[in-house]
């Protein structure tokens, strides 16, 4: 995650929420308002066993980069799969064995196995 990633709670508390473009979201108890961040193009959930309810993700059509792992994950959430524009999505250590609700059509051959690793 880059470093000018900010806090689930200061990017809700920007006063241009729609310019926040990155966002480490890894000890927030909830993402409740993360729909205003409709710039959002990078979310580090990475060993946040709160979130459990990825409707969210619905609401962010702009997002590339999606961090899960050590999620305690069994299974790619059915809403990862509607992010249209996601090119980087990193889901190790986790319990996921069945990739295929992913496109993996949308990246290239050479990035993909980095992409969706």
């Amino acid at each position: 995650m880059p470093d000018q990633a900010l806090s689930f709670e200061a990017a809700l508390a920007h006063p241009n929420k729609a310019a926040v473009t990155e966002v480490d979201a890894t000890v927030a108890a909830s993402l409740a308002g993360i729909e205003e961040l409709t710039g959002l193009v990078s979310l580090d959930l990475t060993g946040n066993k709160n979130i459990v309810d990825f409707r969210f993700l619905q609401h962010l059509p702009a997002l590339r980069e999606l961090y899960m792992a050590d999620m305690g994950l069994g299974a790619i959430p059915p809403e990862v799969a509607t992010l249209e524009q996601l090119t980087k999505l990193l889901i190790g250590k986790n319990d996921i064995t069945d990739l295929s609700p992913l496109d993996v059509s949308r990246t290239s051959s050479t990035s993909a196995s980095q992409a969706w690793s």
